[in-house]
């Protein structure tokens, strides 16, 4: 999800000052679909490091580095909060839509994610998780609470197709991992706003690259 996430602010970062004028509006809710993904992403990362097993333990409290963790997550929840409030903004008052704002905003969000990932992978590391859920099962078991979390906190509709259309199917055959039933209500949800998902860099649908961007830059 990460990975999908961050070819999302990049595609942001590169598509803003380009966009056409007559093409900003459908841009910037891509913008705020990518910002809005990203936001659930940070609150589900504080949950699940903050989640307690039997004996009371978190596992950032299983980690030294707790302080450092809860900092960069208030830090990287604040700047994309503002910035999912700027993209509101110029939602409704298009004319007003700053591209060097929105590529600064990008820019000092991608600097919070890098120290951010770097601790959070001290965090996740093999004798920590040990230290804090020794089986496996365990583990799975908080993945798939952290999952059912974020699926109930944002529609279907929204996350399948963003999933699909962030991921280089050329990098992996296996993920994400979407039943046959579910990739068939895929064009059905992309319908519903097929100018938001026009700015994807794969079509949802397809996975193909999105070629067709040079029509609306």
């Amino acid at each position: 999800m990460k990975n999908a996430l961050i070819r999302g602010l990049n595609n942001l970062h590169n598509l803003a000052p380009r966009v056409l004028d007559n093409h900003r509006v459908p841009f910037l809710r891509y913008a705020s679909v990518v910002c809005d993904i990203l936001y659930l992403h940070l609150k589900g990362d504080q949950l699940f490091l903050s989640r307690t097993n039997s004996q009371g333990k978190s596992l950032l409290a299983c980690s030294t580095i707790e302080a450092n963790i809860n900092q960069d997550l208030s830090q990287l929840l604040a700047a994309t909060s503002k910035l999912r409030n700027n993209i509101k903004s110029w939602l409704n008052a298009p004319d007003s839509y700053a591209p060097v704002h929105l590529q600064r905003s990008l820019d000092a969000i991608a600097a919070l994610i890098l120290a951010g990932m770097t601790n959070q992978r001290l965090v996740l590391d093999k004798d920590n998780l040990i230290q804090y859920c020794p089986t496996e099962a365990e583990i799975r078991e908080m993945i798939h609470e952290n999952l059912l979390w974020l699926t109930s906190e944002i529609t279907i509709s929204i996350l399948l197709p963003f999933v699909l259309s962030h991921h280089d199917p050329s990098t992996s055959a296996y993920w994400p991992a979407v039943s046959p039933q579910g990739r068939q209500l895929v064009p059905g949800f992309v319908d519903q706003d097929s100018a938001c998902w026009y700015f994807a860099p794969f079509d949802p649908i397809t996975g193909q690259p999105a070629d067709h961007l040079l029509s609306v830059l």
